[in-house]
């Protein structure tokens, strides 16, 4: 039986050396399935964030953080996606992140949409892929190319301390070709809340075009 256990755990490692490293495969996000044990996990407390732009929601720093007695454990360490592993994981947060939404009553949105996050993850998005299926979950669009940054980031803008660009001017509002805020539904999300000075700057931005918008971030 532990022989097995061992196998069980050595043989995906050595198939995901071999895919990465020798052949130069990497997984695809687009065909990433769902685990079979998705919607198991209870949803975890939310903290809300209050400031002048009325509340935000995060979920909780430290259960999402906890190490899950399964494949892969939930936290922004797995969001690498240094390995196929961590699609589950990914999935796993989308799940738990629209079920906690529904819980909040904030399941009817129209559009979902993310602020430019520092390219930091790799080999994918994290955010971006993220967005893309909670969007699918709460049947709403999602819109990647709507928000640009002035300039390239290597960091969050909240954790500057003088940020060369002002903060309202870091990032604007691309043409939406045809795509009318007014009147929309829109949640912003963002990677982490640091002092959630970008987030409610973007989206004062956002309702400054009649968009009526809903802001979530993953971390506290």
């Amino acid at each position: 039986m532990i022989r097995a256990a061992v196998i069980g755990r050595v043989a995906p490692e050595m198939e995901r050396f071999l895919n990465r490293y020798i052949l130069g495969l990497e997984p695809d996000p687009d065909h990433w399935p769902a685990p079979a044990d998705i919607g198991r996990l209870p949803v975890p407390p939310g903290i809300p964030q209050i400031d002048e732009f009325g509340s935000a929601w995060t979920l909780d720093g430290e259960f999402i953080t906890t190490p899950i007695k399964r494949r892969t454990v939930i936290g922004a360490h797995a969001y690498r996606f240094t390995h196929n592993r961590e699609y589950d994981c990914g999935w796993r947060l989308v799940d738990v992140t629209a079920r906690f939404l529904h819980a909040q009553g904030i399941d009817e949105i129209d559009l979902v949409t993310v602020i430019p996050p520092p390219p930091v993850f790799s080999p994918v998005d994290a955010l971006g892929w993220s967005a893309k299926r909670l969007a699918g979950c709460l049947r709403a669009e999602f819109a990647p190319c709507l928000i640009q940054s002035a300039s390239p980031l290597t960091v969050h803008p909240d954790t500057v301390a003088r940020p060369k660009i002002p903060l309202a001017e870091m990032h604007t509002l691309l043409p939406t070709h045809g795509l009318s805020l007014a009147g929309r539904r829109l949640l912003l999300l963002d990677w982490r809340w640091h002092r959630g000075r970008t987030i409610t700057t973007v989206a004062r931005l956002l309702a400054r075009h009649k968009a009526t918008v809903t802001r979530f971030t993953f971390l506290p």
